[in-house]
């Protein structure tokens, strides 16, 4: 029996039941993912939507598209490794930590029901990306207090340069 759902990977883009990250019983049934997907739905069909972020822990990653497929790549990639390479980049120089950027199922595993393919294939997102903030595993999903500080200061440090440069 799982305990709970990882919402990361309940979206309705290539999900599959079979991964140890439980995504919950159906494609997109949790009411936050029901709301995002709604929004970022709506959004996509008006306007369109140029960045969409799925911030969590841990590993220290910028992931592009895809992760449910190691040899599908989005139409603008070239764009997007060079600007995840350059985010990184921006994040070291404040504190010294490093992010392995890359498409998700090359650069870490494959990911089913992914919210960064959802928000590319679906709502056509011109970036649409999943950063994995610190750590590296030491401490996994509880870091401890005295990093939090660092990994937001460092983490706007990426952001100021990603838009800047989008």
């Amino acid at each position: 029996m799982n305990s709970g759902m990882t919402p990361c990977r309940n979206s309705l883009g290539k999900w599959l039941n079979n991964d140890d990250s439980y995504r919950g019983e159906a494609p997109g049934d949790t009411p936050e993912n029901t709301g995002i997907r709604t929004f970022g739905d709506r959004l996509g069909a008006g306007k369109g939507i140029k960045l969409y972020i799925d911030f969590h822990s841990y590993g220290q990653y910028i992931l592009t598209p895809y992760g449910y497929s190691c040899s599908a790549t989005a139409p603008n990639q070239s764009k997007q490794n060079t600007l995840a390479r350059n985010t990184g980049a921006a994040i070291a120089a404040v504190h010294g930590t490093r992010f392995t950027t890359g498409q998700t199922c090359a650069t870490l595993y494959a990911t089913a029901g992914g919210s960064n393919d959802y928000f590319t294939d679906v709502t056509t997102a011109e970036l649409a990306w999943a950063i994995e903030l610190r750590d590296t595993g030491t401490y996994g999903f509880t870091l401890p207090a005295n990093q939090i500080i660092p990994t937001g200061e460092e983490t706007w440090a990426g952001q100021k340069y990603l838009w800047a440069n989008f």
